[in-house]
């Protein structure tokens, strides 16, 4: 079997024979999203331009319509705080622990007080 072609994912095969492989492409692309957490399928009822403005974002960014309300759900509620947090972090690995323990040492003077 020949690796699948990521090209499908925006331009299905249209041989019988390759759907197989396209199929194979969509569910490690879909297990790759999904990996990391936990998803509940639910119903929402929300209004028309709503939905038709996930659908141009969606379209226009190539993404899902559930990831693209995933995300602005997200960040209205503030939980894409960390990644922002994380993005303007300029420490190395090693200098962000050094500022961790220094932290807990002069956290750990002031309470004995």
């Amino acid at each position: 079997m020949t690796a699948p072609n990521p090209a499908w994912l925006i331009a299905p095969p249209r041989s019988l024979d390759n759907w197989s492989q396209y199929h194979t492409l969509l569910t490690i692309a879909s297990l790759c999203y999904y990996a990391d957490m936990a998803k509940t399928r639910t119903t929402l009822t929300i209004d028309e331009e709503v939905l038709r403005a996930v659908k141009v974002r969606a379209a226009r960014s190539g993404k899902g319509e559930s990831e693209v309300i995933e995300e602005a759900v997200r960040k209205d509620l503030g939980l894409d705080l960390m990644e922002r947090l994380w993005a303007r972090n300029q420490l190395t690995e090693e200098e962000a622990m050094q500022l961790a323990v220094e932290e807990q040492e002069a956290f750990r003077k002031e309470t004995k007080r």
